[in-house]
């Protein structure tokens, strides 16, 4: 699969995702990339990227420290979750 960062996460919720922040970071290869969130006040951490040219988007809503938290919001084909 090939990943590439992008600015922007998804428009909705497709899935959930169950992982460690630890773990989505190396998977995909980088640090959260995306901070024009649409409510910054609720997102601590997202990642907006294509997978295999699907724009897809991993955030964690209403967790104060995005490293405790264990189920990310998905936005992209489900099939890259």
């Amino acid at each position: 699969m090939q990943i590439e960062p992008v600015r922007k996460v998804g428009d909705f919720l497709t899935a959930r995702v169950s992982a460690t922040y630890d773990e989505i970071v190396d998977t995909l290869g980088f640090e959260p990339n995306v901070t024009d969130l649409d409510d910054p006040g609720k997102v601590k951490a997202a990642w907006g990227f294509t997978a295999d040219g699907d724009r897809c988007g991993i955030w964690c809503y209403r967790v104060s420290n995005p490293c405790t938290c264990t189920s990310w919001s998905f936005f992209g084909n489900v099939s890259t979750a």
